[in-house]
């Protein structure tokens, strides 16, 4: 079954009562409102001066987990493989440059193993 979500602004108390009726096939009428259309063009606004550019971006670290032993990945890992993830996990550790967990960057291991933390198995 689909869901929807609907939000409708009204002015007024009257209109709720209209648009419940609509909602339930009981309306007399559809009454529909015309947008007014803008008597003059929005002046543009100013362009900001431009910004120094950013230095690189860094790998934000994860809070509390600044180093990681190979030893806590492989016993994360082991407690969320199953059967149907094994290549989703393959997937994770090469995209933190990694063939398997013992070549994966030590700078990295900290938000590998929040990914993995993240990873839900059900």
């Amino acid at each position: 079954m689909a869901k929807l979500i609907l939000t409708v602004e009204m002015d007024s108390p009257a209109e709720l009562t209209h648009v419940s009726q609509l909602l339930v096939g009981k309306a007399p009428e559809v009454r529909t409102t015309a947008t007014p259309e803008p008597t003059a063009a929005p002046e543009p606004e100013p362009t900001p001066a431009p910004t120094p550019a950013p230095a690189a971006p860094t790998e934000t670290p994860v809070p509390g987990a600044e180093k990681i032993s190979l030893e806590d990945l492989q016993r994360a890992f082991r407690q969320k493989r199953t059967k149907e993830n094994a290549q989703l996990l393959k997937e994770i550790v090469q995209a933190h440059g990694g063939a398997r967990l013992s070549e994966v960057p030590e700078d990295r291991r900290p938000a590998l193993m929040a990914e993995l933390d993240a990873l839900v198995v059900g």
